[in-house]
C-alpha cells in the first residue's frame, strides 16, 4: 500500500508538471504574439495555456484528485478516462516540444518513464485504485481483474498513434531508402491487417455484431491503418534514431517538390525531396533557403544516420 501511495503521487505530480510547463510555454508565446502584434496568435496561445492551467488542478489537488479515481474504479469509465488522460497528455507534450523540433534523448527517457508510471498508476495494475480493490470481495475482484485485461487488448490499437504524434507531428526524419521501399511494399497487408483485428475485436468486446457496428469499427480501423501507416514509414525511425547507436554525416537531397509555407509551427516551409528512389517530406527549412527553391535544386543535411532513417539537424542550401 506505501509503494501504491507513492508511486501514485509520483505520478501525479509529474502528470501536473507536464501541464504546468505546457502552461508556460504557451504563455510565454502568448506574450510574444502580443508583443509583435499578432493578436489571432496570442488569443490562441492564451486559450491553450488556460486549459493547460485547468488540465493541471485536475491532477494537482488531492480533493479533485480523489474524486477522479473515485468516479473511475469501474474499468468501464475508466477507459475513457485514459484515452482521454492520453490525447491531453499528447497535445501538452505537442505544444512544449513543437518549437524546437526535437528531442533529446535525456528527454525521451522521461517521457517513457513517465508512460510507464502513468500506466502502472491508472492501467494495470492500476496503483492508484488500490485502496478501493482492497475493500471488494473475491469474486469481485476476479471479475474486475478478467474485465481489465480483455479490455487492454484495445489500448493496443492506440499504440500506432503514438510514435505517429513523435515522428508524424515535429520529428526531422528521412527514412531510408531501402526501409522506405519495405514499408511502401507490405502497406498492402499492412492496412488490411488492421482493419480487419480492430473490427474483430471490437465486436467481440461490444458484443453487437449488427451490420450499422461493423460498418462504425471499420471505418475507426481505417483512421487507425492511417495513422499505422505514417508511424511506420516516419515515426518509428524517428524513435530508433534516438535510441540507437548513430553517426553524424552530411546527406545531399534533391528537390522534387516545393510545399507550403503556412505558418503551422511545426512544420512549415516544406519541401518534397529525393534520396535516391525514395521520396519524403523534409519541415522547417529556413525561409531564405526556401524562397529560392525549385524542383532540381540540392540541399545538404547534416544530422544522425540511424539503421532505419536520417534524422537530419541542420539545412543548408548545397553549394553548385
Amino acid at each position: 500500500m506505501i509503494f501504491s501511495r507513492f508511486t501514485t503521487s509520483l505520478t501525479v505530480t509529474l502528470v501536473s508538471l507536464l501541464f504546468l510547463g505546457a502552461f508556460y510555454q504557451n504563455a510565454r508565446l502568448a506574450g510574444i504574439h502580443l508583443s509583435e502584434g499578432r493578436i489571432t496568435q496570442m488569443l490562441i496561445a492564451s486559450f491553450v495555456s488556460i486549459l493547460m492551467l485547468i488540465w493541471a488542478s485536475q491532477f494537482a489537488f488531492p480533493a479533485k484528485l480523489s474524486r477522479k479515481i473515485e468516479r473511475t474504479f469501474s474499468w468501464g469509465s475508466r477507459r475513457w478516462f485514459l484515452t482521454w488522460t492520453f490525447v491531453k497528455l499528447a497535445f501538452a507534450v505537442f505544444t512544449i516540444v513543437a518549437p524546437y523540433q526535437t528531442l533529446s534523448q535525456e528527454h525521451m527517457a522521461g517521457l517513457a518513464l513517465l508512460a510507464v508510471l502513468f500506466f502502472m498508476t491508472f492501467a494495470l495494475p492500476g496503483l492508484a485504485y488500490a485502496k478501493a480493490r482492497a475493500a471488494l470481495s473475491a469474486e469481485a475482484k476476479s471479475k474486475a481483474r478478467s474485465a481489465r485485461w480483455k479490455e487492454f487488448g484495445g489500448f493496443l490499437m492506440f499504440a500506432p498513434v503514438i510514435p505517429f504524434i513523435a515522428g508524424g507531428s515535429f520529428g526531422w526524419i528521412l527514412p531510408t531508402p531501402d526501409y522506405a521501399r519495405w514499408v511502401d511494399a507490405n502497406l498492402i497487408w499492412l492496412i488490411p491487417l488492421i482493419v480487419v483485428s480492430y473490427t474483430a475485436y471490437s465486436i467481440h468486446v461490444l458484443n453487437d455484431s449488427s451490420l450499422l457496428n461493423i460498418i462504425a469499427v471499420a471505418m475507426i480501423g481505417l483512421i487507425f491503418a492511417a495513422y499505422a501507416s505514417s508511424a511506420v514509414r516516419r515515426g518509428f525511425p524517428w524513435i530508433v534514431n534516438h535510441l540507437e547507436s548513430t553517426t553524424t554525416q552530411v546527406l545531399f537531397v534533391t528537390v522534387t517538390r516545393i510545399g507550403s509555407d503556412s505558418n503551422y509551427r511545426a512544420c512549415d516551409h516544406t519541401v518534397t525531396v529525393a534520396w535516391n528512389d525514395s521520396q519524403s517530406r523534409i519541415c522547417d527549412v529556413p525561409p531564405e533557403i526556401w524562397a529560392l527553391l525549385k524542383p532540381g535544386s540540392q540541399l545538404q543535411l547534416t544530422g544522425q544516420m540511424g539503421q532505419f532513417g536520417f534524422r537530419y539537424e541542420k539545412i543548408e542550401l548545397a553549394d553548385h
